[in-house]
């Protein structure tokens, strides 16, 4: 989403989402885990992404999108 505010867009994401999915391993990408862990949003993280305690490695993007549908519909937290 492009908003014009550098990083805190980083912040604005993680709020505002109800599941994040990381890919990759660049710092805003580290920065958007942090932040959703924080904000008490489940993190999913595929490919080279880093993994921090809290965030869920899965093992495919079908894996990862059942794991947000499952979040969307309050079937898990």
């Amino acid at each position: 989403i492009a908003t014009g505010i550098g990083e805190a867009r980083n912040a604005l994401i993680a709020r505002a989402a109800l599941a994040l999915i990381a890919i990759g391993g660049s710092y805003g990408t580290l920065s958007e885990i942090a932040l959703g862990l924080q904000f008490g949003r489940p993190v999913l993280t595929l490919l080279d992404a880093p993994t921090l305690d809290g965030a869920r490695p899965m093992g495919s993007a079908d894996a990862a999108l059942d794991s947000v549908c499952r979040v969307v519909l309050g079937l898990t937290a």
